[in-house]
């Protein structure tokens, strides 16, 4: 089986499993549950694991210097990227069964990665974050595709999840600090300093908190150990300890919201 998780580094499964959440929690909390919510998830899966997968291919020497060694589907060049165009035409197509706005989404948003991965983007240390929490913050627009809720809502949604994401993608970053540093990877704690940059990610995962308290949508309290767990254990420089924290809130926030949509 070790092809299998092979493949599932190079697709980073939970990462795609952390989208699909963002999409469903979306997906519950603004619209009624119904069958298109399994098209919707796979969709997002597909699509997330697809951009991950072609990431995997542009980072081949901070990959080398992060684990020490290259990962299969990377060194079968050509076979990845098969696999990154088939994920593509998956995500599409499901997403046609969902609707035609959730297709035009997903041919629209396709270019992103690509241009991201392939222009070597991430060395631009402001955006390699903002791209990262932006994409996670169009799951969940993908999701409220076709609510009648007011956009405030929907701005709400998407406004946490995105901050959430930014402080997890600036704890991966902190984790990452040598090999980024090594192959010339300028992220925000290269730039700034670890010790400054760490400083940053309380503050982060708390303001969703404030949020969700100033909105009262008791389905985001479920959200509330985690980040707070994910905070102590980032200011402590237990930065995995902490990613795992915030893995752990998002997975659970679609089954709340799934629960509030029937109340």
């Amino acid at each position: 089986m070790k092809w299998l998780r092979e493949l599932l580094g190079f697709t980073r499964f939970k990462v795609a499993v952390s989208a699909v959440a963002m999409a469903l929690a979306s997906h519950f909390f603004l619209l009624s549950p119904s069958l298109k919510a399994l098209p919707l998830a796979l969709s997002t899966f597909f699509f997330c694991s697809a951009a991950y997968a072609d990431n995997s291919l542009t980072d081949r020497k901070e990959d080398l210097l992060y684990r020490g060694r290259l990962n299969h589907f990377v060194r079968k060049g050509h076979l990845g990227k098969v696999i990154v165009l088939i994920l593509f035409v998956l995500s599409a197509l499901l997403a046609s069964l969902t609707s035609r706005n959730h297709l035009l989404v997903v041919l629209l948003v396709i270019p992103v990665p690509l241009i991201y991965n392939h222009l070597r983007l991430k060395k631009l240390w402001f955006l390699k974050n903002i791209y990262t929490a932006a994409g996670f913050g169009i799951a969940a627009i993908y999701g409220s595709i076709g609510t009648s809720k007011p956009f405030s809502d929907i701005l709400f949604v998407t406004a946490i999840i995105t901050l959430m994401i930014m402080g997890g993608s600036l704890i991966s970053d902190l984790r990452d600090f040598r090999s980024d540093r090594k192959a010339g990877v300028i992220t925000l704690p290269v730039r700034i300093g670890k010790k400054n940059a760490q400083c940053l990610v309380p503050p982060l995962l708390l303001l969703p908190l404030l949020l969700i308290a100033a909105k009262g949508a008791w389905p985001f309290l479920v959200l509330f150990p985690s980040q707070l767990s994910a905070a102590y254990a980032a200011r402590k420089n237990l930065v995995v300890r902490s990613w795992k924290s915030i893995w752990y809130g998002l997975i659970s926030l679609p089954f709340a919201t799934l629960l509030y949509s029937f109340l």
